[in-house]
């Protein structure tokens, strides 16, 4: 359990931090316009990882807001994971070129699964798959469109190809508040074996824990707007793990 790590995330739409209700556009919070100075309050309180969704990129099939995340590597010391647009190879190297921790892909899983399987075969470790998923089918599109293939038959599919990480999002539970889908992720992350990475939900330091005493190979939680809101603070998440 040492081994967990807390992702604070930083969803970007039109250069601000924003979330939004069950992965809907239409139900859009703008909660920070200056995601840099986010990132840095966060990492002086103890965070060393972040995790980015580029919104915009996710809609329009290629990266949008990448020059914000760039500046945030460049100005802190965050281990950042960045997702949404990632489409091709070509797109895939120059942004881990550019110094990004870890990329995650979703649509092109199911979209270009040439292009995934060659990623992962090649820079493995540095490769997320979000499982971004409802009733534990996966969706894409930036979750606009759900398709039918279930988590665990693709995550067993892409683990032939090198596969060892993954974000688990319950889709129905992301920036509700209402604690995350406890019961599911464990199950995907048992089936699999994968190091499962939870989100969607989280309501409380409670949520944390309860994910954290679930063990390997559940070791990880992305935390959204359970910080934006308040209902945790951020000195209090990120003690968790000194």
């Amino acid at each position: 359990m040492s081994n967990f790590t807390i992702y604070p995330a930083i969803d970007l739409r039109g250069g601000n931090c924003v979330r939004l209700y069950k992965g809907d556009y239409a139900q859009e919070t703008i909660y920070d316009s200056k995601p840099l100075e986010l990132a840095a309050q966060w990492q002086s309180l103890g965070a060393e990882f972040l995790h980015v969704v580029d919104l915009d990129g996710a809609k329009e099939a290629r990266p949008v807001n990448l020059n914000i995340v760039t500046e945030i590597i460049a100005k802190t010391n965050l281990k950042v994971q960045y997702g949404g647009g990632i489409r091709n190879y070509e797109t895939a190297i120059s942004i881990l070129n550019a110094g990004v921790h870890r990329i995650i892909l979703g649509s092109s899983v199911l979209k270009n699964p040439e292009f995934v399987k060659r990623i992962l075969s090649e820079q493995a470790d540095r490769v997320i798959i979000g499982m971004d998923c409802r009733k534990g089918r996966i969706a894409v599109e930036g979750w606009l469109v759900d398709s039918d293939v279930t988590a665990i038959t693709l995550a067993e599919e892409l683990k032939k190809h090198g596969l060892i990480r993954v974000n688990y999002t319950d889709i129905e539970r992301d920036g509700t508040l209402e604690g995350p889908n406890f019961a599911e992720t464990e199950e995907f992350a048992r089936a699999t074996g994968l190091s499962t990475i939870a989100s969607g939900g989280v309501s409380g330091i409670a949520d944390v824990e309860r994910l954290r005493a679930v063990g390997s190979p559940v070791d990880g939680v992305i935390i959204g707007k359970a910080l934006y809101s308040g209902r945790i603070k951020a000195e209090d998440l990120f003690a968790v793990n000194s």
